[in-house]
């Protein structure tokens, strides 16, 4: 088996300006590249995307994302494109986001082919959970694909 995890964003650029991410109050620091900070823990073994939900409809994306559907990025160059940034720290902004999907496009449909091919995430033993989440919430539900290269 193989574990996959992802950080879901709703940037609601049709709405909002630079809206999506927040500072933490307690750590003074981006909600997001503290969130991608903790996911690299796992980076190693998991396949970590993150997903930025797009409410405009079919066809009517902005040009960086995908014409249907979210975009996506998998973790690793979104962690870097935050470490990158001149204060990582400050809230990430729409040109932020912008500028990594320019970089980094990729649709769900080839996140969970990479994930199937074996080019994303570590294959795991189909047994002890608890040891693979370490001590961190074991899902209570989980999608399970089954996937046959054509």
């Amino acid at each position: 088996m193989k574990v996959g995890i992802f950080e879901a964003k709703w940037p609601r650029l049709s709405t909002h300006k630079d809206c999506w991410d927040s500072i933490q109050t307690t750590k003074n620091t981006s909600h997001f590249h503290d969130q991608l900070r903790r996911q690299a823990t796992k980076a190693n073994v998991w396949a970590i995307w993150e997903m930025f939900y797009c409410e405009f409809p079919f066809r009517g994306q902005p040009a960086f994302m995908p014409p249907e559907g979210s975009a996506c990025v998998w973790h690793s160059p979104a962690y870097a494109a935050s470490n990158k940034r001149p204060n990582p720290a400050i809230a990430w902004r729409d040109s932020d986001l912008e500028q990594l999907l320019k970089n980094h496009p990729m649709t769900i449909s080839e996140v969970i082919t990479d994930i199937c091919e074996c080019h994303e995430g570590v294959e795991l033993p189909a047994t002890g959970f608890d040891e693979l989440f370490q001590g961190a919430i074991t899902p209570e539900e989980v999608l399970i694909v089954e996937y046959f290269a054509s």
